[in-house]
């Protein structure tokens, strides 16, 4: 008895109006986000001139691709930071439209919180998703790459490349953790 009702009342929650909005103002949520990392790539690499291309497929929806030679190391890290760096300034931005709302409403709206929970949740974990989507794919030119292929072709050895590219990664994890408990 216990178990049906256990059963019964999560089989009722899949009927919510809650749950099924909270899934679409994540998905929302995690494709701005998306775009938002790409479109700050793009911008870095256009103040570096190196002529990035866009091509829009369905997945990955949007890549930026560009001639790695052109590239410095100093300038790959930033490439590799750039589009987590911009999630993170927009979550800090989302955060401050809380504290605005909390101020002179008194009150979050909820799809405003739910929004911003999501964005958190994603800037998070977005290393870790741009690491497994590079792998899955064997994208060896992806982000997750760019530093190993620099150092491996300028100094024959990616090992730096990649250590530099876990420290970067580590470095934004913690930032957007430490900006969660802000929000």
């Amino acid at each position: 008895e216990l178990l049906w009702e256990i059963w019964s009342s999560s089989h009722h929650l899949w009927r919510s109006v809650d749950l099924w909005q909270r899934i679409a103002t994540t998905a929302i949520a995690i494709v701005i986000a998306f775009y938002v990392h790409y479109v700050a790539q793009y911008v870095w690499l256009a103040i570096f001139l190196v002529e990035p291309t866009v091509s829009m497929s369905f997945i990955p929806p949007v890549s930026v691709t560009y001639e790695t030679q052109q590239m410095t190391p100093l300038g790959e890290m930033g490439t590799v930071s750039a589009g987590i760096f911009a999630n993170l300034v927009d979550f800090i931005g989302l955060i401050l439209g809380a504290a605005f709302f909390s101020v002179f409403f008194d009150t979050v709206p909820k799809l405003y919180s739910d929004f911003v929970d999501a964005w958190c949740i994603y800037t998070i974990v977005s290393p870790f998703l741009i690491c497994a989507y590079d792998l899955l794919r064997g994208n060896l030119e992806g982000d997750m790459f760019k530093l190993y292929n620099i150092y491996a072709t300028q100094d024959g050895d990616g090992a730096v490349g990649m250590g530099l590219t876990f420290l970067i990664y580590l470095a934004l994890i913690l930032l957007g953790y430490t900006r969660s408990f802000i929000y």
